[in-house]
């Protein structure tokens, strides 16, 4: 008999509130000890936003290319199965 092992995802909800609070105590602990002004760090912020944005879209391009291969595969497939049953 196999085991199967059971796990309970997290709702992503859940995870989203968690990585936030996150973030944010990691933001702000940074800020309180380096000392430095806003005005100092709000560039570097910016650049971090940035850094994010182009990561993100790196990220989507690449689901995206995984995607249509799969569609192309698939879609292969099914034409291979349907000539397959012609040839029978």
């Amino acid at each position: 008999m196999s085991e199967t092992t059971n796990t309970i995802q997290k709702p992503l909800a859940i995870l989203l509130r968690e990585t936030k609070q996150k973030l944010v105590t990691s933001i702000n602990s940074a800020i309180q000890e380096s000392g430095l002004p806003l005005f100092l760090l709000e560039p570097m912020f910016k650049e971090v936003y940035v850094d994010v944005v182009n990561s993100t879209e790196a990220e989507y391009r690449s689901i995206e290319q995984q995607y249509n291969q799969e569609l192309a595969k698939t879609a292969e497939q099914s034409n291979e199965d349907s000539t397959e049953q012609k040839t029978e």
